[in-house]
């Protein structure tokens, strides 16, 4: 069932139930001007119903999260990591300069999380909410919508409000089990290299280091902990870094990765696919790559990222 699940995701569509992010509504004339000197990815001249990744640093470069920033023409949705919406409330509260014209609160309700995964996901989205103008990011009532941004697995995002949550789950027709579906998804998300926070990284780390350039832009200036994050690139060689590993068989992570006795790295994630078989994701230290390491009696080939080159079919959903 698996390999069938497998394929649906990557040719159909596949709803996959995931923990709820956080959502924080900004407004105001700043309020732009505020994530975007405190965080890492160019955000200025968004267009409407755009939405980018960026991460919070500290001014030592260490991670307050990663956001998905959507712009709603009059306000901003900051979208967090799960359980990270009152860290990253609290922090951007105290960055908010007294001439800023911004207001910051929770008023999306709480939701449940679907995750549509493939290329005809925006089929599925448009029958679960009316109205949805495909392909972009928007906030319905009742609803919040956003398509995954790479190296994310192609798909669309929906936070539905209880009501409409469960009748969108009623609908589904032939729903693969919850665990199957999960399955698919870390499959899908360890392929591309797509860390999670909590997961693959957590706030003592430094976005480089943990496979987040995909949020980062090298030629903006001016935001919090960029001195860092700019001495470490110009470097070209870092300390430690994200990359993929072939498993000979399944391994538990987090688990640390020997090499002669010695610990070379951490295993993050593992997960099943069908068409690489047991792999995972790995901080590992300096340029161990290519190398034949341990965990837990299985042997791991460390490669680099990503496992798999995009696909030909647009990423356009």
């Amino acid at each position: 069932m698996l390999i069938e699940a497998h394929l649906q995701a990557r040719t159909a569509s596949l709803a996959v139930r995931r923990p709820a992010p956080g959502v924080l509504i900004a407004t105001g004339a700043t309020r732009l001007d505020l994530i975007q000197r405190v965080s890492t990815n160019e955000l200025l001249e968004m267009a409407e119903g755009e939405v980018r990744p960026t991460v919070l640093t500290t001014v030592i470069g260490r991670i307050v999260d990663r956001l998905h920033v959507l712009s709603l023409g009059d306000r901003l949705a900051l979208i967090t990591s799960p359980g990270r919406a009152e860290t990253v409330l609290a922090w951007l509260r105290g960055h908010i300069f007294f001439q800023d014209d911004v207001t910051l609160s929770r008023d999306f309700p709480a939701a449940d999380h679907w995750f549509l995964l493939g290329p005809q996901a925006a089929d599925l989205a448009a029958h679960a909410v009316e109205g949805w103008p495909a392909g972009r990011g928007v906030l319905l009532p009742g609803a919040l919508v956003w398509p995954a941004t790479p190296p994310e697995p192609r798909g669309i995002h929906l936070l539905l409000e209880p009501e409409a949550a469960a009748a969108f789950a009623n609908g589904l027709a032939g729903v693969v089990d919850s665990e199957l579906a999960e399955a698919v998804y870390q499959g899908l998300r360890v392929e591309g290299g797509y860390p999670e926070f909590g997961q693959d990284f957590d706030d003592t780390d430094i976005p480089l280091e943990v496979g987040l350039t995909h949020a980062v832009d090298f030629r903006k200036g001016c935001y919090l902990g960029q001195e860092i994050i700019a001495r470490m690139e110009s470097r070209a060689k870092l300390p430690r870094r994200l990359v993929g590993a072939h498993l000979s068989g399944p391994v538990r992570p987090p688990i640390d990765l020997m090499r002669a006795a010695r610990s070379v790295g951490r295993l993050t994630s593992a997960a099943f696919t069908p068409r690489l078989g047991w792999i995972g994701l790995a901080v590992v230290k300096g340029q161990a790559l290519d190398e034949t390491v341990t965990a837990d009696g299985a042997s791991l080939q460390l490669v680099d990222l990503p496992f798999l080159q995009e696909e030909p079919a647009s990423r356009q959903v």
